[in-house]
């Protein structure tokens, strides 16, 4: 299978149906969480020294390549359908490419 035809397959699962690790998180998480962003990582250092926490390696480092590059935009249309709902609860815009 194709990186193409995965996210076309991922597009079309329903909802009720989606592993956990390509479902929405808006149907995963509960309203109460704190979720962080990854893009920003001040508030996640202090979180886990709150927690006791000091250091947070960064271990797998993959290549420099841009992963946006690897979609059409049919392919990001699908996946901005998709996940709509997380890019707008999560306070994303919903660019992929």
């Amino acid at each position: 299978m194709t990186f193409e035809q995965f996210v076309y397959t991922i597009g079309r699962i329903p909802y009720d149906n989606a592993d956990a690790h390509f479902c929405p998180q808006f149907l995963q998480l509960p309203e109460e969480i704190e979720v962080f962003r990854m893009e920003n990582m001040a508030p996640v250092r202090k979180f886990l020294a709150e927690c006791g926490i000091e250091h947070l390696p960064h271990r797998n480092r993959t290549k420099k390549e841009d992963w946006r590059s690897q979609y059409t935009p049919e392919m990001q249309e699908e996946m901005r359908q998709y996940y709509r709902q997380d890019f707008e609860k999560y306070g994303y815009d919903d660019i992929i490419g």
